[in-house]
């Protein structure tokens, strides 16, 4: 079944309206939305598990808060730890998220994968696999909370 239905002048101009303005003000969290719908949209698990990671990597390199940090303090570690409490709170923070060994078991995986370390085998896919999940409800409340906290987009 398919359902068709014109587009009101209103609303096409709020979304390429909409769309000008993400990508002239916040060209990472479009980036990362992207990652997103692709992951929803992949058929390969290796693919969809980097897809979901990069979300993550996007917003924590762009939106964490690193005006703390020591000049020399950098890494993706140190940004995803620093995005995770600049946005959540002990109640809220995503499962995978909380888990600070697990997070860098996924950030030297997707560096096994992206990169080639290793060759792919079933361990790797079946690792993948297993944080997919977790990864993608990750992803999205990192996007939503930074939609919420720092674009004026309503939704």
């Amino acid at each position: 079944m398919t359902i068709e239905r014109k587009l009101t002048e209103q609303e096409w101009s709020w979304i390429t309206g909409s769309l000008v303005a993400l990508r002239r003000e916040h060209p990472r969290f479009l980036a990362a939305a992207s990652w997103y719908r692709k992951g929803l949209t992949g058929k390969d698990c290796l693919e969809v598990f980097c897809c979901y990671w990069r979300v993550i990597e996007r917003i924590a390199s762009t939106y964490a808060d690193k005006s703390s940090w020591a000049p020399d303090e950098r890494g993706v570690r140190k940004c995803v730890t620093q995005l995770t409490s600049d946005l959540f709170g002990p109640e809220d923070t995503p499962e995978l998220l909380a888990d600070e060994d697990r997070v860098k078991a996924v950030i030297k995986l997707r560096n096994d994968i992206s990169h080639g370390n290793l060759p792919i085998s079933v361990d790797m896919i079946e690792k993948a696999s297993d944080e997919t999940d977790a990864l993608e409800e990750a992803g999205f409340l990192v996007l939503e909370r930074i939609r919420q906290n720092s674009l004026q987009i309503d939704v």
